[in-house]
């Protein structure tokens, strides 16, 4: 049984996959990126179709290989928009794929740094600083 991870703004709670469903199973904008050897596909969706992310912006589901982040959040009735939607897009994809890095590691649910959302998010937003350093440090 795989483990599925919600993001909401860095905040997490593992759920089991049977708890959502894809409206008419309907991908839209299909991405895929190698993690270890697997390959994981990115879907930009909204809540109409999928209904978990009417309370997360993102999850990785590593049964399936796949990594579900919401496409916008341009609502300015919603307490949680930001005015730079694709950003925060970016950010939590990455925070995904860190996720996928550790499951596809062996350190799934049973391990408190894998599910560790303040560790998992730290890396994920200093992702491309560290990049940045290696790169210019020629430790690449």
């Amino acid at each position: 049984r795989g483990f599925v991870v919600y993001a909401w703004f860095g905040l997490h709670e593992g759920l089991p996959r049977s708890t959502y469903k894809r409206k008419g199973g309907q991908t839209m904008n299909k991405n895929t990126v190698s993690v270890l050897g697997e390959e994981y596909t990115i879907h930009l969706l909204n809540p109409e179709d999928d209904a978990a992310l009417n309370r997360c912006q993102g999850y990785t589901d590593e049964s399936t290989h796949e990594i579900v982040v919401q496409r916008d959040l341009r609502d300015p009735n919603d307490p949680v928009n930001v005015s730079d939607w694709g950003a925060i897009r970016k950010q939590t994809i990455r925070h995904e794929i860190v996720h996928a890095f550790f499951f596809e590691s062996g350190l799934g649910g049973e391990s408190d740094y894998a599910q560790n959302e303040e560790l998992v998010d730290w890396i994920a937003r200093q992702g491309p600083k560290l990049y940045r350093a290696w790169a210019e440090a020629g430790a690449l």
